[in-house]
């Protein structure tokens, strides 16, 4: 018989279409001589036979009752893409015209399309048909409607169904079980269960496969409740539950985090004689495990085991990743090398991952390439997210070397990086200094036509920033804008804050003004603000800072601690006491003060000499139950002491020691203070010691009481003594400690010593104030050096020192007792030059004084320019002045003085 074929050989040259199709056509009765033919034909002259022949095949098959081979031959006619649908569908339709297996061929026809996924080919060949008057079974109408789902085409399946309806072949529960599918598949359970209710009031009467469709649809939903409903539904009609029916319930249970019920169904299972298979368990272990409830999910792996079912991969995979989320790495490293090995599962490239990724975010990098080396000696391959994990740990510890060496052999591998690839690389470098690297990288990303997303370009702008090379981060803005992305949140944030740490304030505010123009769902968030603010107070522009600040506020954005102590020890570093407590007032009523932010209000009054307000806040404290420390009298006392007021400080250390907050030191200072209020200097020398020995250091506060103390019994040896002590143990001197210095020698007359300590001040750069001139100046007073006391006024005023109206007051006395004549042009043309600031007081002390002199027109000129400031004198200036006119008997001037008198509403008693 071969040899017979092999004669054939010598007319394979000649052999056509033509010719093919005719030997066919006289092998219609020899279906088997038929197909070797056709196959002989194939191998001689390629696969490739046409229409002619594929039908001649097919209808010798036909005739010989081999309709489970036509279908093959049918498949190969649609898969030849040199014949079109309408060729091939007109073909067969004039060759098996009438014939009974005609419908049969047309289910082969469209079968064939929808397996090689050709849906609209189909449906063209379905309507050819159709219109040849052959209606195709109900059968072929579901192969349709499920190649079309199958393929997501749902909109076209509920049109082909829609004309299913209209030609009326009756739907077969398959039919509408498909549709019911379809639905509920795609989320839109409300409609399947509309669906469902049509079409059970046409007579569909539904089957155990409908209401598992519809169980499973509302579980996914969450809808337990409707699901649990249909479940007495189908009990109540008959039906039994099955173990797709239980399994839809239990994965519903566990999405609504009932996992109780889901144990409890699983159970009900048993009982129900449903054998709870993978699937069922499955469901309970990934829901308690996305819980974090890794005991009951392990319970749940015991029971399945004593059922005899083997935990398949879904169940390991479920249990590794929940323990690496949970650092239980190593416990994870044991399941996966004893109980996957145990049931004779492979890890793949996932779990690997997992367990590389949680050894890396717990900083054990070694144990990760073990890991990565271990899984590729056992022939699974790490992917791009295995890298990704090892770049990710490496670049957390710094290690930028073993970092781009990863990178490298990710390329290596012919792996593709993806945007987090290049964002870890790109933020290592920028972290590690190396940002002319990630410059580089991005250029080389750029070429080579990677994506990359806002998160890389936000690194590289946030490494620039940090680097202070601001002028290649507009560059960098251009460069995403051309890539097709826009800055975001993120973006912008970086920005602001890049441009207020090089002092740029006005760049930071036109992008957070950029920002509030974006338009919607695009809005400046808590770091926008944070970092404008913080940019502003670092500058001191507490103006610009406290309207941004309160509009932050207003917008219900909530700042850190930080940034709240922020704005608010800036305000009171400008002394700007009024705005602070209005913005804490602010923070109290939306819940944001804190300890810190009364603090910082608090050291606000102290450094401002407002010890009384002080005092009053720390009750305003106390009410907010916010309770005081010890810091916060630290800060009062410190006042105190900047002020030299002793007993002040002493009456906050008895607070602190009723309130039983003092430490040690706190209360060893107490001890001093009452020894040096009442002069008992030897007892406050003696608790001195006593720290000492007891291996307590003094503070600063130990040494001002100490020296001051000393200073006002006129112990001014130990007084020196204990400065030198002071500056042997690291404290900088003062100008409180200074000024006791200054206060004991003066006390002592020895004003020669008094000033030297002056020029040590000046030497030290300590800036003299108010109090150490004054002493100095009372010390001269007291020995009636009347022309040194002039010399320190001047220089009072020169160093832009505010004399207030007791000092004022003492060198006008000076100047009458000296003999020294009081020139008007000194005080009031300089008193600028010397920042004397005459006020009411000044100005009534000078005319006073001018008056008891008799110098009236002096006074008269004074009290001019008191008016052209605006500055109203009182009563006690205008006895003076009317007294003394009356005495001149100059009575227009009088007059004067009487019209400004009745104009203030104030009362004189004249006596003359």
């Amino acid at each position: 018989m071969q040899s017979r074929w092999d004669s054939l050989q010598q007319f394979a040259a000649q052999l056509n279409a033509r010719l093919v199709s005719g030997v066919l056509q006289h092998l219609l009765s020899d279906a088997d001589l038929a197909v070797r033919f056709f196959d002989w034909v194939g191998k001689e002259k390629g696969p490739e036979h046409s229409i002619g022949s594929y039908l001649a095949i097919v209808e010798a098959l036909v005739r010989a009752g081999r309709l489970s081979d036509v279908e093959p031959y049918i498949h190969r006619l649609t898969e030849n893409n040199s014949v079109s649908v309408s060729e091939v569908t007109k073909s067969l339709l004039n060759a098996f015209k009438g014939w009974d297996s005609a419908p049969l061929i047309f289910d082969f026809l469209y079968k064939s399309f929808l397996s090689s996924g050709k849906v609209k080919e189909a449906i063209a060949a379905f309507h050819q048909v159709k219109n040849h008057g052959y209606l195709p079974t109900v059968q072929s109408c579901n192969k349709i409607l499920a190649g079309l789902l199958k393929l997501n085409c749902s909109e076209q399946a509920w049109k082909f169904y829609g004309e299913i309806v209209q030609f009326k072949i009756p739907p077969s529960s398959y039919t509408l079980n498909i549709m019911i599918h379809s639905l509920s598949k795609n989320g839109e359970i409300q409609k399947a269960t509309d669906f469902f209710d049509q079409v059970r009031e046409n007579g569909f009467v539904p089957d155990i496969v409908t209401y598992n469709t519809l169980i499973e649809g509302h579980c996914r939903k969450g809808n337990v409740k409707e699901a649990l409903s249909l479940f007495c539904a189908m009990s109540r009609k008959g039906f039994t539950p099955d173990v797709i029916t239980y399994n839809a319930l239990i994965a519903g249970h566990c999405k609504a985090k009932m996992f109780e019920e889901a144990k409890r169904l699983l159970k009900e299972m048993s009982l129900m004689g449903v054998a709870p298979n993978l699937v069922s368990y499955n469901k309970l272990v990934i829901g308690f495990c996305e819980q974090g409830k890794l005991e009951s999910a392990f319970k749940i792996r015991d029971e399945m085991l004593e059922k005899g079912l083997v935990p398949n991969a879904v169940i390991y995979t479920a249990l590794i990743r929940a323990l690496c989320k949970e650092g239980r790495t190593q416990k994870a490293l044991q399941l996966l090398k004893r109980g996957m090995a145990e049931d004779g599962l492979m890890p793949d490239c996932v779990i690997y991952t997992m367990l590389i990724h949680g050894y890396c975010k717990k900083g054990k990098t070694q144990e990760a390439l073990w890991l990565r080396d271990e899984m590729v000696g056992r022939g699974v391959m790490p992917d791009t997210v295995t890298y990704n994990a090892l770049i990710n740990g490496f670049s957390k510890k710094g290690q930028i070397d073993k970092v781009k060496e990863l990178f490298n052999e990710l390329l290596n591998r012919n792996l593709v990086p993806d945007r987090f690839t290049f964002t870890m690389l790109i933020d290592a470098l920028c972290k590690n200094g190396k940002l002319l690297e990630a410059l580089d990288l991005l250029d080389d990303i750029r070429q080579k036509d990677f994506m990359l997303d806002i998160v890389s370009y936000n690194a590289l702008i946030d490494g620039c920033c940090k680097n202070g090379k601001m002028e290649k981060v507009e560059n960098l803005v251009n460069l995403l804008k051309e890539d097709g992305l826009l800055p975001d949140c993120a973006t912008y944030n970086i920005l602001i804050d890049g441009h207020c740490k090089i002092g740029n304030i006005q760049r930071a505010l036109q992008l957070l003004h950029e920002m509030k123009n974006r338009g919607r769902g695009f809005v400046p968030n808590t770091l926008s603000y944070e970092g404008l603010i913080n940019g502003l107070c670092n500058e001191g522009n507490t103006t610009e800072a406290n309207p941004i600040f309160k509009e932050m506020l207003s917008r219900d954005l909530i700042p850190s601690h930080a940034t709240c102590a922020a704005i608010l020890n800036s305000l009171c570093e400008k002394g700007d006491m009024i705005n602070a407590v209005e913005i804490n007032a602010i923070m109290d009523d939306k819940g944001l003060s804190s300890f810190y932010t009364y603090k910082a209000i608090f050291r606000g009054y102290c450094e401002e000499d407002k010890l009384q307000e002080a005092g009053e806040f720390i009750n305003k404290m106390k009410k907010r139950a916010i309770l005081p420390d010890v810091s916060i009298y630290q800060l009062l006392v410190e006042g105190y002491r900047r002020r030299g007021d002793l007993q002040g400080a002493i009456k906050v250390y008895d607070k602190v020691v009723d309130e039983r907050l003092g430490s040690h030191i706190f209360l060893y200072n107490s001890s001093i203070a009452n020894h040096c209020s009442t002069g008992q200097m030897r007892a406050a020398l003696t608790v001195f010691k006593g720290m000492k020995i007891k291996g307590i250091a003094p503070d600063i506060l130990t040494y001002s009481l100490l020296i001051e103390g000393c200073c006002m019994v006129g112990y001014t040896k130990d007084a020196i003594r204990l400065r030198r002590a002071m500056a042997k143990q690291g404290f900088v001197l003062d100008v409180v400690i200074y000024n006791s210095l200054i206060k004991g020698y003066c006390m002592k007359g020895s004003l020669g010593k008094a000033c030297s300590v002056l020029d040590e001040m000046q030497k030290k750069k300590v800036v003299p104030n108010v109090t150490t001139y004054i002493t100095i100046l009372d010390g001269y007073h007291k020995k009636g050096y009347m022309g040194e006391v002039m010399q320190i006024f001047n220089e009072m005023a020169e160093k832009g020192l505010t004399v207030d109206a007791r000092t004022f007051s003492q060198v006008i006395v000076v100047c009458y007792k000296a003999g020294l004549p009081i020139n008007v042009d000194y005080f009031v043309k300089g008193d600028l030059n010397r920042n004397l600031v005459l006020d009411c007081t000044k100005f009534s002390i000078l005319i006073k004084g001018f008056c008891k002199e008799g110098r009236i027109q002096d006074a008269l000129i004074l009290h001019d320019e008191m008016v052209r400031r605006e500055l109203v004198p009182d009563a006690s200036t205008y006895n003076e002045l009317v007294n003394g006119l009356c005495k001149e008997k100059n009575m227009q001037k009088t007059k004067g003085i009487f019209n400004s008198i009745l104009e203030n509403e104030l009362s004189v008693a004249v006596t003359n």
